[in-house]
């Protein structure tokens, strides 16, 4: 699979071949610091503080174990100490690939108290695309008293509502329900959005990879940046 940017930050050329190999284990990166988080988590006979300590070490490793680099594995995450398969880590390390992948390993490895407890900032940045739309971006003045506030209030509304504030804003001004068109418009809009949840949570497996597929050259183009 070709590139539109085929070197690394440093400037080096990338062979077409360590394209190829970043491509078909960007999965296997992700599976293996999951696996790792999990194993840490069930872990009931060691302290906290050591198992924070255990899992940076298992995130600091884990690209060297998706591409082969056996070394340092601990014992219940791998089982390929002996195969014998070829180390990538150097030929990686050569052209520059490597310092990308460490870079975005040493991000997760900052938060790895974060991943121990699954916490996400997705209610954050939700919000933020929401907020972003009231507000139109950069291209309105802002300035006028109470204007920037009176969006951030109607984000929220809508972050917390969605289609049904509008309701909520009618009954509140109006001091009653909207009209046939506007509840027509919400119930719509609650359906869609219903339909899309059920769509991402019940998603075939065939379905979840087509998804995959089509991110895996996005993030590859990240790493390749």
């Amino acid at each position: 699979m070709s590139f539109q940017k085929k070197k690394s930050s440093k400037g080096e050329n990338v062979p077409g071949c360590m394209r190829s190999l970043l491509v078909n284990r960007i999965e296997r990166l992700h599976a293996a610091i999951i696996k790792a988080i999990k194993y840490r988590k069930q872990q009931n006979n060691i302290s906290y503080e050591d198992s924070i300590k255990m899992l940076k070490k298992d995130i600091v490793n884990s690209p060297k174990h998706v591409f082969d680099d056996h070394e340092n594995c601990s014992n219940y995450f791998c089982k390929r100490k002996n195969l014998g398969e070829e180390n990538h880590v150097i030929d990686m390390k050569r052209v520059g690939l490597w310092d990308d992948i460490g870079s975005i390993r040493s991000a997760l490895t900052y938060h790895t108290e974060s991943l121990m407890f699954n916490l996400n900032n997705n209610a954050a940045e939700n919000y933020n695309s929401i907020l972003a739309k009231f507000v139109g971006g950069k291209r309105v003045n802002l300035c006028l008293r109470g204007s920037y506030e009176l969006r951030c209030n109607a984000a929220v509304t809508a972050y917390n509502a969605g289609a049904n504030r509008f309701s909520l804003f009618h009954k509140k001004v109006v001091k009653k329900s909207p009209g046939v068109f506007t509840k027509r418009y919400i119930k719509r809009s609650q359906q869609l959005s219903d339909s899309r949840r059920r769509r991402q949570l019940f998603a075939t497996p065939v379905q979840r990879l087509k998804s995959k597929n089509l991110l895996v050259p996005m993030r590859t183009m990240v790493l390749l940046t």
